[in-house]
């Protein structure tokens, strides 16, 4: 049942852009990561990020509707020399979020929801991967806030934080945190 209503979530936003006036953009960037729970600090995890996103306009020029789709690596890992590993999570993600520009025609401000699919998660403690999947919870969601700019009618750059709303581990506090850089391709 959270498999179809995850599909669905992906879908709407897609079906609902394709009827209106929509803007298409091919994205790809990077996570910085970290996990809160996991007893270390700082953004030490690097990942990829790479999907599509569509945006249609709620109030004409001011206010976007944006939903991405979006393949993502994220988790943490610990760079002092004693007990090094590193977490790996590699999720679906759909992110609703509303675009709002507030003075400018190339600055926007961006707020929403990201909703994510755990595909795999792994712990390499320097002897190779372990597979530790069942441990995490399939869906997570996050509260996300960022900027962008539209450098030209084609390219454009976001930066946003998001958080988790509850734990990515029903046993104990483990919140994923991430810093995420995107740039995006326009092609209508």
């Amino acid at each position: 049942m959270k498999n179809k209503l995850f599909i669905i979530l992906l879908f709407v936003g897609l079906g609902t852009a394709v009827a209106q006036s929509m803007n298409a953009r091919l994205l790809l960037g990077f996570n910085a990561a970290q996990v809160d729970g996991d007893h270390l600090g700082g953004y030490n995890k690097l990942g990829l990020v790479a999907g599509a996103s569509v945006s249609f306009p709620i109030k004409k020029d001011t206010l976007f509707f944006e939903q991405e789709i979006l393949y993502s690596q994220k988790g943490s890992r610990n760079t002092r020399n004693e007990d090094a590993f590193k977490y790996t999570m590699h999720t679906l993600e759909t992110n609703l979020l509303l675009n709002y520009y507030p003075v400018s025609p190339r600055v926007y401000l961006r707020g929403g929801v990201k909703i994510g699919y755990l595909l795999d998660a792994s712990i390499d403690r320097g002897y190779g991967n372990e597979d530790i999947t069942p441990l995490f919870r399939s869906f997570e969601m996050t509260y996300v806030v960022g900027i962008g700019y539209d450098i030209n009618e084609k390219i454009t750059l976001n930066a946003h934080f998001s958080r988790g709303i509850y734990s990515a581990i029903s046993s104990e506090p483990f919140f994923n945190r991430t810093i995420r850089m995107t740039m995006g391709w326009k092609f209508n």
